[in-house]
């Protein structure tokens, strides 16, 4: 169960969920397989010099890979390793949300980072995309509040699904109270 689940008040329901968009984890990815690639030049390749400049050599045998070559190979693939685990943890340690009564955004693991604006405190919600996030359906999105400033969350998939989310939550929340 996700911390919001956990969380939630009596009578209050998740609205909508936010995801992070399928480029952040194209990225990692990438990212690390770009590291591999590196590795694996690392390990075959020798760079030499001669008089036309410098030059690779190919390396014939595994007995002529140097000792400084097996480590900068092994750095560069726990380097992209590493970069890609911790992406991916990002990714299942954040959670953004809108209720009936609240936007929510948390993140990490150990540690954890909260953000939560009562929905009758927030006075807007900014979406900021750029070309590529337009034609790939990911932006940012900021929150303001009255006495909290801005709530800015990480690049989310559909990002003005969850700006009208939250303008849904606003009018729910004022048109309850005018009931009352």
């Amino acid at each position: 169960m996700s911390y919001i689940e956990e969380n939630l008040a009596q009578g209050e329901r998740v609205l909508y969920i936010a995801r992070f968009p399928w480029v952040y984890t194209a990225n990692a990815i990438a990212f690390f397989f770009f590291c591999v690639a590196l590795a694996l030049v690392a390990l075959i390749a020798i760079p030499v010099k001669s008089d036309s400049g410098f030059g690779f050599v190919v390396i014939n045998s595994w007995r002529d890979i140097t000792h400084i070559q097996w480590y900068l190979s092994a750095g560069l693939f726990a380097f992209g390793f590493l970069r890609f685990a911790y992406m991916m943890l990002v990714e299942q340690t954040t959670e953004i949300a809108v209720t009936s009564l609240r936007f929510i955004y948390k993140r990490g693991i150990l540690s954890r980072d909260i953000n939560s604006v009562n929905i009758d405190r927030v006075e807007g919600c900014d979406v900021k995309q750029g070309f590529l996030g337009f034609l790939m359906g990911y932006g940012m999105v900021e929150v303001r509040g009255t006495g909290i400033g801005e709530v800015r969350i990480p690049p989310v998939s559909r990002p003005k699904d969850l700006a009208n989310s939250v303008q849904q939550a606003i009018g729910m929340h004022e048109h309850a109270g005018e009931k009352a």
